[in-house]
């Protein structure tokens, strides 16, 4: 029988994984001074379990002292690409390819908690508003009056508000590493009388973009109550709504 003409190709073997650079720049530059702004579009329906599990996202929280190289390593291992990310910030939001569950998507976190330059790493899920904290008056706020407040999960927090019985008597102490001018604004300390201040400057952190308040304005915002006109805070005393 005759042949085709020509040589036939040279097998290679398998295919090498493909490489996902997720953060431009040299491998040994500090990944909080490379890693952008970058926030893709949200995941469809179909990749979100009955639970609200995003089955095709994961996140990694990266050290401090993290480099670009580990960053893209971790990437090039779970085959991601970064889905939602901010400057100055270390937390990454990973794209992979839909797993078959949460099993899965925790197995994946395990062995990325293992890499270099990873301080931990959690599944990802959608944001599920169904307890919205209410005005002056008793009326629910709209979501679009708090959008500063989701990104930081607090309807979770809201939303876990009745198992918090007797909540008043327990306060929370939260840490807030920001930028501080030397006095406080008017009004700050007599509304928030426990806040103490400690110097410790970060290297690694970038903070001459932030105005000189931003610190205060963060604290203000999570020590605050809620209005109904933006600004508003965070604050719900558990037994208030």
């Amino acid at each position: 029988m005759a042949g085709c003409g020509g040589s036939s190709p040279t097998p290679t073997g398998p295919a090498a994984p493909p490489v996902h650079p997720s953060v431009a720049g040299s491998s040994t530059t500090p990944a909080i001074r490379a890693i952008l702004n970058v926030k893709l579009p949200p995941v469809t329906s179909a990749d979100i379990n009955a639970d609200g599990l995003l089955l095709n996202r994961i996140n990694v929280f990266f050290a401090l002292t993290a480099t670009v190289g580990e960053v893209n390593e971790v990437a090039n291992a779970i085959n991601g690409t970064i889905a939602y990310s901010r400057l100055n910030s270390t937390m990454v939001e990973f794209a992979i390819p839909r797993q078959s569950g949460q099993a899965a998507l925790l197995t994946m976190a395990a062995q990325v908690e293992q890499r270099s330059g990873v301080a931990s790493a959690s599944t990802s899920w959608t944001e599920q508003i169904q307890e919205l904290p209410r005005d002056n008056v008793g009326g629910l706020l709209n979501a679009d009056d708090f959008q500063q407040l989701l990104a930081a999960r607090f309807p979770a927090a809201w939303n876990a508000r009745a198992l918090l019985a007797g909540c008043e008597a327990r306060p929370v102490t939260i840490l807030v590493t920001d930028k501080f001018a030397s006095l406080a604004p008017a009004g700050f300390v007599s509304g928030i009388p426990a806040a103490n201040f400690l110097e410790d400057p970060d290297p690694l952190l970038d903070l001459a973009i932030e105005p000189e308040n931003h610190g205060f304005l963060v604290t203000a915002a999570m020590a605050g109550a809620h209005v109904g006109s933006l600004p508003t805070g965070a604050h719900q005393r558990c037994a208030a709504y």
